[in-house]
């Protein structure tokens, strides 16, 4: 349960229909959302591994937002526990599953303070790995919430 409130205005809007066919629209458009999102913090927050490789978005608006809640985490996260969670999933999808980087394109730790804090994981250019049939089309979000 998510319990205070998340700015959807970093979302496309979902009423546009935008293909993007260069990579210069796409670049314009996604900078806008990171404009809009400010508090989202990047991967060097979080000391991200280099990923292998990524492949950008292609297509805006995405359609989707898939949420998912890591299993077995029911404590409260401050900051460093948060990070710390982070990169065991980015270790565990790299070095285990040998994904190319971690999975999500963004995380969202949250505690009894009602304190949240969004982390990039792929981030707003980025295909996902998180959902087979939905990664090009979506969002992934991995919640760790108490």
């Amino acid at each position: 349960m998510i319990t205070g409130d998340i700015d959807l205005m970093c979302l496309p809007d979902s009423s546009s229909s935008i293909t993007m066919s260069n990579d210069t629209n796409i670049q314009r458009i996604i900078e806008g959302f990171i404009r809009r999102c400010p508090n989202i913090l990047e991967r060097s927050s979080w000391n991200a591994r280099p990923y292998k490789h990524r492949e950008h978005v292609t297509t805006l608006p995405v359609t989707h937002i898939v949420v998912h809640q890591l299993e077995g985490v029911n404590s409260i996260m401050n900051h460093q526990s948060c990070i710390k969670k982070i990169k065991q999933v980015q270790d565990y999808q790299m070095d285990i599953q040998q994904w190319n980087d971690v999975g999500y394109n963004f995380f969202l730790c949250d505690d009894n303070n009602d304190q949240q804090q969004i982390y990039t994981g792929r981030g707003w250019k980025y295909t996902g790995a998180h959902c087979k049939g939905y990664n090009a089309r979506s969002l992934g979000k991995n919640e760790f919430l108490f």
